[in-house]
């Protein structure tokens, strides 16, 4: 889990590129920003981001469906945004791991994809009306892995946030 420092530099990245693009679409930031969202069909990949030949790419597994893919672009993008394409452990070529919280960066991604797509009132209101974690993401629109950043976040932050196991499956595909 990061570190309120690291949940702060996050959210506050999420803000600037929110209120510069007024969007909180991953895929409208991302061309926005001349990022390039490319769909291929990868047996046992969700996605990845690189850099080729100084363009940025994000590449996004077509046979998922739309709401995984929408989490896989919002991770791929806070990536990039983060910076981590440059960061020391990160391959040129990232595979999407939103499941595997090994590596610090992969956590960072996670957090700025529920940051983009999950308001706090949003998880809030779920947390009212849902009982389940599965039950919470199917009506957020967002995988398990980017519901529990968003919870672990708020948490971090001091807010008052149950844990709430998952019983489902990871969207990580083995």
């Amino acid at each position: 889990m990061p570190s309120l420092f690291t949940v702060r530099r996050i959210e506050n990245a999420v803000k600037r590129l929110k209120r510069q693009y007024d969007a909180a679409d991953p895929y409208e930031i991302a061309g926005r920003m001349d990022i390039m969202v490319e769909y291929h069909e990868y047996p046992r990949l969700l996605g990845f981001c690189c850099k080729v030949l100084g363009n940025t790419v994000i590449a996004l597994n077509s046979r998922a469906p739309r709401d995984e893919r929408r989490c896989v672009c919002a991770h791929e993008l806070g990536h990039i945004v983060l910076g981590h394409i440059r960061s020391e452990g990160f391959t040129t070529m990232h595979y999407c791991e939103l499941s595997n919280l090994d590596y610090w960066f992969e956590a960072e991604a996670n957090c700025f994809a529920a940051a983009l797509l999950i308001d706090d009132e949003e998880l809030m209101d779920a947390l009212d009306n849902y009982d389940t974690a599965e039950r919470m993401a199917a009506n957020l629109r967002v995988c398990p892995e980017i519901l529990q950043a968003k919870m672990d976040m708020m948490r971090t932050r001091g807010k008052n946030v149950p844990r709430i196991e998952s019983t489902g499956r990871a969207w990580r595909r083995g």
